[in-house]
């Protein structure tokens, strides 16, 4: 599933899916949670969580989509500084990182690697594209 959009307001923090909607009520929500996810290749990236009580059952996580440069947001920041951090990770090392713009240092390295391959690929490709409209030029002058 593919998480689509989280609003969070003083009254819920509703999550919509692709093909869902789950809205939690502000009182069920006992904090969030930061978890770590190994990759085999690159940073490794976090998931963000809701962790919600349930009535006669136990605890649940239910994930939540934020960009972590939207925790520059000082709302944002000052609601996850107020509740329990139930994951493996701390806010303060994951505020750091972005901070440092570790992440979007990441993604502009990422861009310019695509630009240069772009590049590349047309210093290599136009030279034979031109030949072949000169050619297409040529036949159709040819065929009147």
């Amino acid at each position: 599933m593919f998480w689509q959009k989280t609003v969070i307001d003083d009254r819920s923090i509703t999550v919509t899916l692709a093909v869902s909607k789950t809205t939690i009520a502000a009182n069920d929500v006992l904090g969030y949670a930061i978890d770590v996810i190994a990759q085999s290749r690159g940073v490794p990236s976090f998931r963000f969580s809701i962790i919600r009580q349930v009535k006669g059952r136990q605890n649940e996580k239910i994930r939540i989509s934020i960009n972590k440069n939207d925790l520059n947001d000082p709302k944002l920041r000052g609601l996850f500084e107020s509740m329990k951090n139930y994951g493996d990770v701390k806010l303060g090392d994951i505020l750091d990182d972005v901070e440092d713009e570790q992440y979007p240092r990441a993604e502009a390295l990422f861009l310019a690697l695509v630009v240069v391959v772009t590049l590349v690929a047309l210093w290599l490709f136009i030279p034979l594209i031109q030949l072949n409209l000169e050619q297409l030029h040529a036949l159709s002058r040819g065929m009147n």
